[in-house]
């Protein structure tokens, strides 16, 4: 979040500490778009009110609380991107992957009418920034000039001008992202997108739903996501080629041989791979 805290917002809805942190994922996902909401409807970037005000007036604070109260009190079950009632969604995809990988990382555009014009901010985690020279736009995208402006190191605001995109539900636009062969595993970071601005046909400016993705990378072999590679993950693949479900089941870093076909193979190369780190 840029200006809400965690604690603000479970003191506006006088959350006990166990309920707070229970749905604390849910209740900072609604203070994202609350803030995107307030500083779109204010016409005003977080930059902007810093270097206005030095500071986020609590004016702007106490508006973006209601905002996030509201929301969540006429929540529905697992559904923050009802915080907008506005017919238009991006969503970015959370992806998998291991050290060495190129990942594909889509932005899933939904909208009920034409769109014209759109900008959006998109900010990536540090160290699994997209390769700008390969950026694919979707083919129900027409006539478009894209544009890209770096922010900062991690952050991108992104200019769609010129064109139109017909009802629909597409792949807008895919990302991609070189893992560093020394990329930290066990970790995941947030693919955040902000600042949404869309033109409908009658010229009229609207923001939209939103809802953040992830980039997790994980070590080749590492089927069940803890950061060790042992016999646990031999076990939970070959639970999941017998077709039977586990809790979690990695599949980014599950084929080991990179025939496209998880099996046994792939669970004795686990095995090989827990002996050689033992």
């Amino acid at each position: 979040m840029n200006y809400l805290t965690f604690e603000q917002i479970k003191a506006q809805l006088r959350l006990d500490d166990a309920q707070a942190t229970e749905e604390r994922e849910l209740l900072e996902m609604y203070g994202e778009a609350a803030e995107d909401t307030v500083l779109n409807l204010c016409n005003r970037t977080i930059t902007d009110v810093y270097e206005q005000y030095g500071m986020v007036p609590k004016a702007l604070v106490h508006a973006t609380l209601m905002l996030v109260a509201q929301s969540y009190q006429h929540r529905e079950p697992a559904s923050p991107q009802n915080l907008y009632a506005v017919p238009y969604a991006f969503d970015l995809m959370t992806v998998n992957g291991k050290p060495g990988d190129i990942l594909d990382v889509p932005l899933v555009l939904s909208n009920l009418e034409d769109l014209y014009d759109m900008t959006f901010q998109i900010t990536f985690p540090s160290g699994l920034e997209p390769d700008l020279e390969e950026i694919y736009l979707s083919e129900k995208a027409v006539g478009y000039d894209v544009s890209m402006t770096a922010v900062d190191d991690t952050t991108y605001m992104f200019s769609m001008i010129g064109g139109m995109v017909a009802a629909t539900s597409t792949e807008l636009l895919r990302f991609r992202v070189k893992v560093a062969d020394d990329y930290t595993t066990g970790t995941s970071g947030r693919v955040k997108i902000n600042q949404v601005s869309v033109t409908e046909a009658d010229g009229n400016h609207l923001t939209a739903s939103t809802r953040n993705g992830r980039i997790a990378i994980y070590k080749r072999g590492d089927t069940n996501g803890d950061n060790v590679v042992n016999i646990t993950d031999a076990m939970n693949m070959i639970t999941n080629v017998l077709e039977q479900k586990t809790s979690v089941f990695i599949k980014e870093v599950s084929d080991l041989n990179g025939d496209d076909d998880i099996n046994v193979t792939d669970a004795m190369g686990v095995v090989n791979i827990a002996l050689e780190e033992e």
